[in-house]
């Protein structure tokens, strides 16, 4: 069930954004990386996995000026520890550990476009919470990612066969009871 909570979150993000939406009112942080080699910032959408306490997803959101979602990405299944986590699979395969995926998506934020349900396991796929500061009440962390192409949408430029996000930070509101 755990492995599908990226998944179904991914999902709702898709058919439950549209213009009328405020995006940022389930955010609680942010996030920067070199998306192949370039600035990259998203919002951050931050919780506990609530069927397995202890057990965290982390998800990242692109908007564009209209406010209609374009990117979604996230890791589920990540342990509260602040040890590194190597990300195992894509979210559908049925193994234990943090997983990943990331969507484009056109239109109005409610269609899917191109899909990495990949990883590049020729890289370092990684998460690790860094910091808990509790007076602020937020946790930090890095990741990188590394994705494979498994479907062109076919509308506009062809998309990079690989997505690799480098040097990723974030930064997003989280219950002391969760880290202390």
């Amino acid at each position: 069930m755990c492995k599908l909570w990226l998944v179904v979150i991914l999902l709702l993000n898709v058919v439950g954004c549209s213009k009328d939406d405020l995006p940022g009112d389930h955010h609680n942080g942010s996030a920067t990386a070199l998306k192949n080699g370039e600035a990259w910032s998203s919002k951050v959408y931050f919780d506990e996995n609530t069927n397995d306490p202890g057990v965290f997803i982390i998800r990242f959101d692109v908007y564009n000026d209209q406010g209609f979602s374009r990117e979604a990405s996230g890791v589920s299944n990540i342990d509260n520890v602040f040890t590194l986590q190597q990300i195992v699979s894509n979210g559908f395969d049925n193994i234990e550990g943090p997983s990943s995926s990331y969507v484009t998506l056109i239109d109005d934020g409610d269609v899917v476009g191109d899909r990495y349900d990949e990883l590049d396991l020729e890289n370092n796929n990684s998460f690790q919470f860094t910091n808990y500061n509790s007076s602020r009440g937020e946790i930090e962390g890095v990741f990188n990612i590394s994705y494979v192409l498994t479907r062109d949408d076919g509308e506009g430029e062809a998309p990079p066969t690989k997505l690799e996000f480098t040097e990723g930070r974030f930064s997003a509101k989280a219950k002391r009871s969760w880290f202390e």
